[in-house]
């Protein structure tokens, strides 16, 4: 009798386990394998491209993206949409995502690394007035490939002037020596390794930057500033899981040139005070302000 009072309670509650199944009350595994296939779906590297404007630079990257050994798919990101860019993603036959809202460098990288976050492993923030080595691709995925606990993967970078001839520049040396911390690889996913560099500035050229989705939050990019958006991401990346892998190969050709953003921003108060804002608040307001006047004396060299 109490064992078929047992088998009877069973079957009422493997019943009702059911009825919650089709109710939708457990389906969450379901869900969570539906978004696993997802994410193995995805290729092993994309690059986005936030296009601003007219840029006479873009096509030069475009073609630098489409040269690469090993292919990589790309995808144009833009706020400010124009027949300019439709008809240059018409012409290499390339998709354009627009962002309907208005413009903001930290939202519409925000929306640029979410179309890469559906399609790719690693994303990269192509920059529309640089260039990027044909081994790059390759690089960064032979970087992720070795140490698959990567969160961040950089290059080293060279600059070109608007011609596309290298120049040189005392401020990218100074950034070598900042990084050399990162040479370290396999402490690279210890705290103190990853801070320590951008503790004093930021050496990571952002341009270089591939960006290992698994490990990415999603807004990643503060909107509260505007001319330290990257450095910031960098810190918050920094303090949580992964490993920062550094390419010490120069894999991206940084374009200085008058009308460049970099350019505006020297002659801009308002990056001092950002820069100020970001050392003082790892270091104090005494050492924080003294470091400040120090990076911001260095720039003249860029």
């Amino acid at each position: 009798m109490e064992k078929e009072l047992w088998k009877k309670r069973k079957l009422e509650k493997g019943g009702k386990l059911w009825n919650k199944v089709k109710r939708g009350f457990l389906s969450v595994s379901s869900k969570e394998r539906k978004e696993k296939d997802r994410r193995d779906e995805r290729v092993e590297h994309v690059f986005v491209v936030p296009c601003y404007g007219k840029s006479p630079y873009l096509e030069t990257m475009l073609r630098s993206l489409l040269a690469q050994k090993k292919k990589s798919p790309i995808y144009l990101c833009t706020s400010t949409e124009s027949s300019f860019l439709q008809e240059l993603a018409k012409k290499y036959h390339l998709p354009l995502y627009i962002r309907r809202k208005e413009p903001s460098l930290a939202k519409d990288w925000n929306f640029a690394l979410e179309i890469g976050r559906k399609r790719g492993k690693l994303v990269t923030i192509a920059h529309q007035d640089d260039c990027y080595h044909e081994d790059y691709s390759f690089a960064v995925c032979h970087a992720y490939r070795s140490f698959p606990d990567g969160s961040l993967i950089f290059t080293q970078a060279e600059d070109i002037n608007a011609e596309g001839e290298k120049i040189p520049n005392v401020s990218e040396k100074i950034k070598r020596l900042l990084r050399l911390p990162y040479c370290l690889t396999k402490k690279t996913n210890e705290l103190p390794y990853k801070l320590l560099p951008l503790s004093f500035g930021n050496p990571i050229p952002c341009p270089s930057c591939t960006y290992v989705m698994d490990k990415t939050p999603e807004f990643l990019f503060d909107n509260k500033s505007k001319f330290v958006t990257d450095w910031r991401a960098f810190l918050r990346l920094a303090k949580a899981e992964g490993r920062f892998l550094y390419v010490k190969k120069p894999l991206l050709y940084y374009r200085r040139h008058p009308s460049s953003e970099t350019r505006k921003q020297m002659k801009d108060n308002r990056r001092r005070k950002e820069e100020r804002e970001v050392l003082q608040s790892i270091h104090g307001k005494l050492l924080g302000g003294i470091l400040s006047f120090v990076y911001s004396a260095s720039s003249l060299f860029a």
